[in-house]
C-alpha cells in the first residue's frame, strides 16, 4: 500500500485555499452554498450579476433587485448571464441551475445591443428551472433572439413568471423567451410590447418547439413584418392549455403573400400541437393569412377555444386566407370552438366568417361563427349562426354537445356579451378592453363620451394627453365632455386580474363648439367676471321661449352643479354661481365648463376660478 505524505505547510495552504473559496462565494452572495438545499441568496444587483460565475448552482432571491443603477443601466446595459451563439451551437454556455425569484421584483432590466443575438436576463438555459420571477420595466433591443427571462431555452422549466416591458429584435422575440426547444411553461403572465422587424414574434414566446404551455397569458401589443401571434409567433409540437391573450396583433403592412398573423398563434407547422381551452380577444391587423385565433394552423387539434377580435386586412395580395377563427386550416381537428369578430379582407383573399380556407383532411365539429358580427355568411367550415342564436339564451341548434358543467359557462349575466365563456377554474379572469360611446370620429359641437368594460366591478382609468393610463390617472365615473380634438386612452383594472390593454379613441371637430347651426344667432351665454372669485354671474339670452338647462362641469365631464333647468321666456336670464357643488361643497381653483342646452341648441364655455 502506497502512502502519500503531505507536509504540514501543504496542509495549511490547502486549508487556507478552502477558506478563501468559501469566503469568496459568501462575498458574492448574501449567503448559501449554491446547493438545492442551501441556495445562494440574491439580495441586490451585484449578487444577481454574480450568478454568471456559478451557472450550475441554485439561487434564491430574498429581496427586490433594482438594475436601474450603474453599471447595469449604462451604455449597453445588462450583460446577459451565459453565452448564446445559436440554438444549434455546441459553443453555447447555458445556465443549468435553479433560480427562484420568490415573487420579488427585478426592476429596470435594460439591454441595448441592436447588433447582438441572444439578449435577456439569461442568454440561454439548458435543463434549468426558472420560477417565481417578476421582471418589471424591461427594455431590450437586440439583433435577434430576445426574451425578458431567456433568449433561448432548452429542456427547461419556467413557472410563475410575470413580465412587463418592451422587447425589440429582428426575429425570435417573446415576452418570456425568444425561442424554446422542449420547454415547459406554466402560470406565466406577460404585459407589454413585442416588436419584431422580421419574423417569429409572440407575446409569450417567439418560436416554440415541443414541450408545453399552460395557464399563461399575454396582454399588450405584438407586431412583426412576417409571422406573429398574440401568445406564440410560430409553434411546432408544443401543447397549449388554459391560456389566453388580450393582444393587439399587427403583421406586415405591405402587400405580401404567405405571412401568418393570428390573435393567439401566427403559424403552427411541421409537428402537431394541441390547443385546449384557450381564447384570444385582441384585434388582428396586417396582410397575409390571418385569423382571430390562428393565421395558418397545420395538423393540430383545437378544442374548446374561441376568438372575438376583429381581423382587418390592410393591403391587397394575389393570395391570402382570412377567417374569424383561422385563416388557413390544414388538416386540423376543430371541436367546440367559435368566433365573433368582424372579418375585413382584401379583394385577393379567401374569406370566411370562421375559416378562410381549408386544405387536406380534417374535421370541424360543433363549431360556429356569427354571420352578423363577422360580416360573412360563408366559411370554409363551421356553422353560421345569428347573434340571437349565439348569445344567451342560446338557440337549441347551437353549442350542441358542449360541456356547460366543467368547461363552458352560459353567459347569463352578459360578462362576455352573452357568448359562452370558459370556466374560471380553467382560465384566469381577464379584464375586457374598454369601449367608447360614441366611437372616435369627427363631430360637430361638444359631445359626452362614455367608457365601459364588460368586466363587472372593474375600474377604468383614462387620460386625455396621449399618455397611457395608470391607476394614478383619472378614474372614470361620469361621461367626459369634449369640444375640441381629443385623444382619449382608457384601461380597465380589477383586483386579482391582469389589466386590459389600452383602448384609444380620437375625436375631432370641424366647427367650433360655440357655433350653432340650428338656433338663431341671438342666442348667447356669458359669465362675468371670468376668471372669478368667489362668485360669477352667468347670463344667457334666448331669442325665443324655450326649455333650457344651465349646468357646471369639471374637466372630467362630471356635472357638479345645476344652476337652472326650467321653461324660460324670450330674453335675458341671469344666475349666480358661488363656486360650490349642488351639495354645498366649495370646489378648488381651476378650470370648469358652463353649459347651456335645450332642444336644438347647445353652448359650452370655459370658466376659471382663481382663489
Amino acid at each position: 500500500m502506497i502512502q502519500i505524505h503531505v507536509s504540514p505547510i501543504v496542509k495549511v495552504i490547502l486549508f487556507a485555499f478552502l477558506l478563501f473559496s468559501i469566503s469568496l462565494s459568501y462575498a458574492q452572495f448574501a449567503g448559501g452554498t449554491g446547493t438545492e438545499a442551501d441556495p445562494y441568496l440574491i439580495a441586490n444587483a451585484t449578487h444577481l450579476n454574480n450568478v454568471r460565475n456559478y451557472l450550475n448552482s441554485c439561487f434564491l432571491q430574498i429581496a427586490d433587485v433594482d438594475l436601474g443603477v450603474a453599471p447595469y443601466n449604462q451604455g449597453t446595459g445588462w450583460e446577459t448571464i451565459g453565452t448564446f451563439i445559436s440554438d444549434l451551437s455546441t459553443a453555447n454556455i447555458p445556465f443549468q441551475g435553479i433560480y427562484d425569484g420568490s415573487g420579488l421584483l427585478i426592476n429596470n432590466l435594460i439591454i441595448n445591443r441592436p447588433n447582438d443575438v441572444g439578449q435577456g436576463l439569461f442568454a440561454c438555459t439548458n435543463e434549468a428551472i426558472i420560477k417565481n420571477v417578476i421582471l418589471l420595466n424591461v427594455n431590450i433591443i437586440a439583433d435577434s433572439y430576445g426574451g425578458a427571462v431567456a433568449a433561448f431555452a432548452k429542456n427547461s422549466t419556467f413557472n410563475n413568471c410575470t413580465i412587463d416591458g418592451t422587447i425589440t429584435a429582428h426575429t425570435n422575440i417573446g415576452g418570456l423567451i425568444g425561442k424554446t426547444n422542449n420547454v415547459n411553461i406554466s402560470n406565466c403572465s406577460i404585459q407589454g410590447q413585442m416588436n419584431g422587424t422580421y419574423n417569429y414574434t409572440g407575446g409569450l414566446v417567439g418560436y416554440c418547439q415541443g414541450g408545453s404551455i399552460s395557464s399563461s397569458n399575454a396582454y399588450g401589443r405584438v407586431s412583426c413584418d412576417c409571422t406573429v401571434g398574440g401568445l406564440i409567433g410560430a409553434n411546432s409540437g408544443t401543447n397549449v392549455t388554459d391560456c389566453y391573450t388580450n393582444v393587439a396583433v399587427t403583421g406586415a403592412t405591405i402587400s405580401t403573400d404567405g405571412y401568418d398573423i393570428g390573435g393567439f398563434v401566427g403559424v403552427n407547422y411541421y409537428n402537431a400541437s394541441n390547443y385546449v381551452r384557450c381564447f384570444a380577444v385582441g384585434n388582428v391587423t396586417g396582410s397575409g393569412h390571418m385569423g382571430g385565433f390562428g393565421g395558418h394552423v397545420d395538423i393540430s387539434n383545437l378544442t374548446d377555444c374561441f376568438s372575438s377580435g376583429n381581423v382587418s386586412w390592410n393591403a391587397t395580395a394575389t393570395y391570402s386566407s382570412n377567417g374569424g377563427f383561422i385563416g388557413v386550416d390544414q388538416e386540423c381537428i376543430i371541436t367546440n370552438c367559435y368566433s365573433t369578430g368582424l372579418v375585413n379582407a382584401g379583394s385577393g383573399s379567401f374569406v370566411g366568417g370562421f375559416i378562410g380556407s381549408r386544405e387536406g383532411l380534417g374535421t370541424i365539429t360543433g363549431s360556429y361563427w356569427n354571420t352578423e358580427t363577422s360580416g360573412h355568411t360563408y366559411s370554409d367550415g363551421g356553422v353560421g349562426r345569428t347573434t340571437d342564436d349565439m348569445t344567451y339564451p342560446y338557440a337549441a341548434n347551437t353549442y350542441l354537445n358542449w360541456d356547460f358543467t366543467s368547461v363552458w359557462i352560459a353567459d347569463v349575466e352578459g360578462i362576455n356579451c352573452g357568448y359562452p365563456f370558459l370556466n374560471e377554474q380553467a382560465i384566469p379572469n381577464s379584464v375586457y378592453n374598454p369601449t367608447f360611446s360614441p366611437i372616435g370620429g369627427n363631430y360637430v359641437g361638444s359631445i359626452f363620451v362614455t367608457i365601459q368594460t364588460l368586466t363587472p366591478d372593474a375600474a377604468i382609468y383614462y387620460t386625455v394627453n396621449e399618455t397611457d393610463p395608470t391607476p394614478q390617472s383619472y378614474l372614470y365615473s361620469d361621461p367626459i365632455l369634449i369640444d375640441a380634438t381629443t385623444v382619449i386612452k382608457a384601461r380597465a383594472y380589477k383586483d386579482g386580474c391582469f389589466p386590459s390593454v389600452v383602448s384609444t379613441a380620437v375625436y375631432t371637430f370641424n366647427t367650433p363648439v360655440n357655433d350653432n347651426i340650428t338656433f338663431p344667432a341671438a342666442l348667447s351665454c356669458i359669465a362675468n367676471p371670468n376668471p372669478f372669485n368667489p362668485s360669477t354671474t352667468i347670463t344667457f339670452n334666448l331669442p325665443k321661449a324655450a326649455k333650457a338647462a344651465l349646468d357646471i362641469y369639471n374637466l372630467k365631464g362630471q356635472k357638479i352643479c345645476t344652476l337652472a333647468n326650467d321653461n324660460f321666456s324670450k330674453g335675458e336670464h341671469s344666475f349666480r354661481w358661488n363656486g360650490k357643488t349642488d351639495d354645498g361643497i366649495a370646489v378648488p381653483s381651476g378650470m370648469y365648463l358652463y353649459k347651456l342646452q335645450g332642444t336644438g341648441f347647445e353652448i359650452t364655455h370655459k370658466l376659471t376660478l382663481m382663489k
